[in-house]
């Protein structure tokens, strides 16, 4: 697997989607345990109207691609969690016995980042 199937799979798995899921989460939480603040979650957002549930899932989809990019973004160095000198991160796709490199945050592993593929 190389790097630019890597993003798509990211993006069709946890991006895409992710409106419809947040919106029948929200309006009703899965479990037959809901915390008190899951039900008063779900009762505010069924008193919604069309329009701003619309903009409450527009505000979820992009925090949720505002996170995916940070973690990206950390596997690729451009935000650091440690100095260098204690380590660096990689990710490996490993299949039968190959492996592909798909994000190093070290210095000296030229990888192209893989944040700048989810824009």
């Amino acid at each position: 697997m190389d790097q630019t199937t890597f993003v798509d799979l990211l993006r069709a798995v946890v991006l895409d989607g992710l409106s419809n899921d947040l919106a029948r989460n929200w309006q009703e939480p899965p479990g037959r345990l809901r915390s008190d603040e899951r039900a008063l979650r779900s009762q505010w957002v069924s008193q919604m109207s069309d329009t701003d549930r619309q903009l409450l899932e527009t505000f979820g989809s992009e925090a949720a691609r505002a996170a995916l990019f940070g973690v990206l973004a950390v596997l690729d160095g451009a935000r650091k969690i440690e100095d260098q000198s204690k380590g660096h991160l990689e990710l490996r796709h490993v299949h039968a016995g190959e492996t592909q490199l798909l994000a190093s945050s070290g210095p000296d592993i030229p990888v192209p980042p893989l944040h700048e593929l989810l824009s």
